[in-house]
């Protein structure tokens, strides 16, 4: 459905000023979750590629991206007559997360001389003088999700780029899941570090929240995240994502597990959801723990991003400090 999307979408202003390649730019875009930030910068890497005919660099943060992006890039330049026919066309873009990289690259130029005992750790604290002798080496840097990134990290990025290098960071602070440092310094010290002076590029809009959904996150950002307008939710008219949204909302005094089996059963059969795509979330771990406990009672298989109920009781049982049954389960 996505891919389909693709060759029907409708570039935004904000996405036109930065979809072309500009060399020796440097430059930091940001904007909200869905406004369009990947697939704006796989159009530019097209871009620069057909304008250097050099290998574009591409680093994430996560390996997941990394194929989205691969995928992205693959199908924009079907919409290119200049490359919708070329055989081998992804070789000119190096996509990979920054910790493969950044390995490889120090043992491919032997930043690093024991390729058996490498470490990833170890190669980024290397001194980044070694990888400044690389400067220059990739004519295009792009950088997604920079808000993943510790600043050291950044610095080796930066390390690669010369003054004539193409080097773009895109990101969004309020996506910081990982709590990493930001920029200390001007008026927005919540901004993401780059390393890079000037204001933010910026992409509105959101194409992931729509509908019924995109009301609901407006309303509540208006009420509980009132001093965040700068980056105010601004759903697009266009629905890339999904034909529709369905929010119901109902208020529980206590924890009921049976009762929120109960609507979502009734929920799903009224809106014909496969089990497969439903996702509990909470603010707290408990009540999460309870439902998934009660939901393998019931044989059905789940993911999860927190202990099973019975890890939390075997360690509650066995610790009697709260502060160490903490510890361990972050462990």
């Amino acid at each position: 459905h996505f891919i389909k999307k693709l060759n029907e979408i409708t570039w935004t202003n904000d996405q036109k000023k930065l979809y072309r390649s500009i060399p020796h730019q440097k430059a930091k875009v940001r904007g909200e979750a869905g406004c369009g930030k990947t697939l704006t910068m796989a159009h530019r890497a097209i871009d620069a590629y057909k304008k250097t005919k050099s290998k574009v660099l591409i680093l994430t943060f996560n390996i997941t991206l990394c194929h989205y992006i691969r995928d992205v890039i693959n199908q924009l330049r079907h919409r290119d007559p200049e490359f919708k026919d070329t055989k081998n066309f992804m070789r000119n873009f190096r996509i990979q997360h920054f910790h493969l990289f950044i390995k490889l690259f120090a043992i491919e130029h032997e930043i690093i001389k024991n390729k058996k005992k490498a470490n990833t750790y170890d190669i980024i604290e290397t001194d980044v003088k070694e990888f400044e002798k690389y400067k220059g080496y990739y004519k295009t840097i792009l950088v997604d999700e920079i808000q993943d990134y510790e600043r050291e990290w950044v610095d080796i990025i930066r390390a690669l780029a010369d003054e004539n290098t193409e080097l773009i960071f895109w990101g969004d602070e309020e996506q910081n899941i990982y709590n990493r440092l930001q920029d200390k310094e001007g008026m927005h010290k919540h901004r993401c570090y780059t390393g890079i002076r000037g204001n933010w590029n910026r992409i509105h809009g959101s194409h992931r929240v729509q509908g019924n959904i995109a009301n609901l996150a407006l309303s509540f950002q208006k009420v509980f995240l009132y001093d965040y307008d700068d980056n105010r939710i601004e759903p697009t008219m266009d629905d890339l994502f999904m034909p529709e949204t369905h929010v119901e909302y109902h208020f529980l005094d206590n924890m009921a597990t049976e009762i929120i089996f109960y609507e979502v059963d009734r929920f799903v059969k009224k809106y014909k959801i496969h089990q497969d795509d439903i996702c509990y979330l909470s603010n707290i771990v408990a009540p999460v723990r309870e439902i998934e406990a009660e939901l393998n009672k019931r044989g059905y298989r789940t993911i999860t991003t927190f202990e099973t109920e019975a890890e939390y009781q075997a360690l509650s049982q066995k610790y009697q400090s709260d502060e160490y049954i903490k510890e361990k389960l972050e462990n």
